[in-house]
């Protein structure tokens, strides 16, 4: 004999909605004023950026060090005359210039004369890093040039080298 029962299944007691617990509020406000506060930093160290004077010594600094690395001056005017007489010697420095990549030159010339035995790197512009760079390549490609101040109003270039015989001796051009 199975009894059966007469029992109906029994049904789940229905749960009281009930919010978070006290604690859950609690970590929520933590959490809430943890991220105000970092908001405020924030916000305050964007402000006090912006409206800070600028460090003048430090940027030049900066700039010096970057301009080091990567020069800002992409091409120097240069102006090449022959100073010696020596055949081609001005269109091969201009040549060696330009394939520098550095260096625009607008004007190969004579000189007033060939009595130059040295070569000169005259700078007309008061740009020391511009004929400086000019003369680092001189000496590099040449093994020549001594810098020549003679700044002039409204110059035709930045620079002009005037070859002296001491670039087409051996030390000197190869041509």
């Amino acid at each position: 004999m199975t009894r059966s029962s007469s029992r109906s299944p029994r049904r789940p007691r229905p749960r009281k909605e009930t919010g978070p617990s006290g604690f859950t509020v609690l970590i929520r406000w933590v959490w809430g004023l943890a991220m105000m506060a970092i908001l405020i930093i924030f916000g305050v160290s964007v402000a006090t950026r912006i409206l800070e004077p600028e460090d003048k010594a430090g940027d030049k600094a900066a700039v010096h060090a970057v301009d080091s690395i990567f020069p800002i001056e992409t091409s120097v005017t240069v102006i090449v005359l022959n100073g010696c007489g020596v055949n081609g010697l001005a269109g091969h420095v201009r040549d060696l210039l330009l394939d520098g990549g550095c260096f625009d030159v607008i004007d190969v010339d004579d000189a007033d004369d060939y009595h130059y035995s040295e070569t000169l790197i005259v700078d007309l512009t008061g740009r020391i890093d511009l004929v400086q760079q000019v003369a680092d390549f001189m000496q590099s490609k040449l093994s020549v040039g001594r810098i020549v101040h003679h700044q002039v109003a409204n110059p035709p270039a930045a620079v002009i080298i005037i070859l002296g015989s001491d670039a087409a001796s051996p030390g000197g051009s190869s041509i």
